[in-house]
């Protein structure tokens, strides 16, 4: 076959996701700075980023943030460096 692989492949299912995250998430795939709270009953915590990135990967979706009202102050460009904004000018 010459195609992406994941067009050819079903979708995923909830449940299928599910269990394909938790066999993944342990202490030793943690985030280092979550792992003092990470605990085998709530084994995501510390996965968000990379859990974030695979489902996002899977749904072929850029992004689930809701839409911006306008230009982000934090992330703002002038001419190639970052604009000031009130918290981090000097």
């Amino acid at each position: 076959m010459n195609g992406d692989a994941a067009a050819t492949r079903p979708p995923w299912s909830l449940l299928a996701l599910d269990r394909a995250f938790r066999a993944c998430w342990a202490a030793d795939t943690c985030s280092p700075d979550d792992l003092p709270d990470w605990r085998p009953d709530n084994p995501s915590v510390g996965h968000c980023d990379i859990t974030t990135l695979v489902v996002n990967d899977l749904s072929a979706a850029t992004s689930w943030s809701p839409p911006s009202a306008g230009p982000d102050p934090r992330t703002a460009t002038t001419g190639g460096t970052a604009s000031p904004t009130a918290s981090n000018s000097t």
